[in-house]
């Protein structure tokens, strides 16, 4: 059955993206930079030249790690503004789902501009 012409689509699978996304790249890769810079470093597995201050700021300029970054950081808060968002309205708060979802959704959109911003001054 098709859509009446009048109908307007739904930003709901665009969340539901975002969801996956931050799910997969909280999955594969944040446990990689714990094990790296919380466990490997401390450790004195990894070289301490390596993670260099000077290094990490020569390593943060170039593009393709800011994006790297951006990702990093900016999906996995989508998809837990995603998962609180529903395990609130789950556990049954008497608060609207769009009240809900300008809230979560909200506080995500604006750390996501703060790391942008963050990340344009390197």
């Amino acid at each position: 059955m098709s859509q009446p012409s009048h109908a307007h689509p739904s930003v709901e699978p665009f969340w539901w993206f975002l969801f996956a996304g931050g799910g997969t790249v909280a999955a594969l890769f944040v446990p990689i930079h714990i094990l790296v810079h919380g466990i490997l470093a401390p450790m004195g597995l990894v070289s301490s030249d390596a993670l260099s201050y000077d290094r990490m700021i020569a390593w943060v300029s170039n593009p393709i790690v800011k994006l790297y970054l951006l990702v990093i950081i900016v999906l996995p808060l989508f998809h837990a503004a995603h998962r609180i968002k529903f395990t609130l309205v789950d556990v049954g708060w008497r608060i609207s789902t769009a009240t809900l979802s300008v809230v979560c959704y909200g506080g995500a959109a604006l750390a996501t501009g703060a790391t942008l911003a963050l990340l344009a001054r390197f």
